[in-house]
């Protein structure tokens, strides 16, 4: 793994929001992608961390040789068509409120 590799992030609460929305629903035995619909790389998610937190993260790239997917990206359109869902909060956003919400607990 070198960094570059990208992964579909979706914040808690928009996934929270989703399985609420499908509990109330009836679809039994359907499959539904959830994400945000957008790819990031790792290095793109540390360099949005460092920006927020203002500290450089220490970080180590281990290999591993299992299955190695480069992109993996969520097609929403069938949740987003079925339930009127979608997601509402950026990967800016969220990482924001991760690194807040751990940066105001550690000063406890």
């Amino acid at each position: 793994v070198n960094g570059e590799s990208k992964r579909d992030f979706l914040y808690v609460e928009d996934l929270v929001e989703l399985i609420l929305k499908l509990v109330d629903l009836d679809f039994k035995f359907e499959v539904f992608n959830a994400g945000f619909g957008k790819s990031y790389s790792f290095n793109e998610i540390i360099k949005k961390c460092e920006k927020i937190s203002k500290k450089k993260l220490d970080v180590v790239y281990k290999k591993d040789h299992s299955i190695f997917i480069s992109d993996i990206i969520c097609d929403i359109t069938k949740v987003k068509n079925k339930t009127g869902w979608k997601p509402t909060t950026s990967i800016d956003k969220g990482l924001c409120n991760i690194i807040e919400s751990e940066l105001y607990n550690n000063n406890k």
